[in-house]
């Protein structure tokens, strides 16, 4: 019978991940702060149309219209320049923290008994170190935007529809 490598569980790995991000703490919260105003302006475009509307049924006109259009597109470049900001924030946390995790798995390696190693097989090894880090690389590149992001988005007092809570009522306007 073939003998694995031991695998950790799931406290150990967060216990790691936490240990590597650790050290880069401020470019991961400047990263959870961009999604986050990344998030929040997402949200714009709803709210404004939204608002929009109800300024058009009072009897708005196209000037209304074009401050909605710049206030939405406003919105747009400001909340792409915070993704881009915030995915070079992840960047300058995750890949010094990958690159640690990558030393420090080959000197695990190199510390395991040759005949262990052997007796897993030669792909063994090899296969759970790709596996992993890409793994951790996957987590890391898409953990902390979609947290942030649903974290944003389900505070926002915005109805599906896009219009404000505060537009809808039971009663409608005549």
């Amino acid at each position: 019978m073939r003998r694995l490598l031991p695998v950790a569980d799931r406290a150990d790995t967060v216990r790691l991940a936490w240990s590597l991000l650790r050290r880069r703490r401020l470019p991961l919260a400047a990263a959870a702060a961009g999604f986050a105003l990344a998030g929040l302006l997402g949200l714009a475009a709803p709210w404004v149309l939204g608002d929009l509307v109800d300024v058009i049924r009072d009897g708005g006109d196209l000037t209304d219209a074009a401050r909605a259009a710049a206030v939405v597109a406003g919105a747009a470049v400001l909340g792409g320049a915070a993704s881009g900001l915030a995915i070079i924030g992840l960047g300058h946390a995750a890949v010094p923290a990958l690159a640690r995790l990558r030393e420090d798995v080959v000197a695990r390696a190199l510390e395991l008994d040759p005949e262990h190693v052997e007796e897993a097989g030669a792909g063994d090894l090899l296969a759970r170190v790709n596996d992993d880090v890409r793994s951790v690389t996957q987590s890391l590149d898409e953990a902390l935007p979609v947290t942030t992001w649903t974290f944003t988005s389900s505070r926002a007092p915005v109805m599906p529809t896009g219009a404000p809570i505060s537009s809808c009522s039971s009663t409608t306007k005549s």
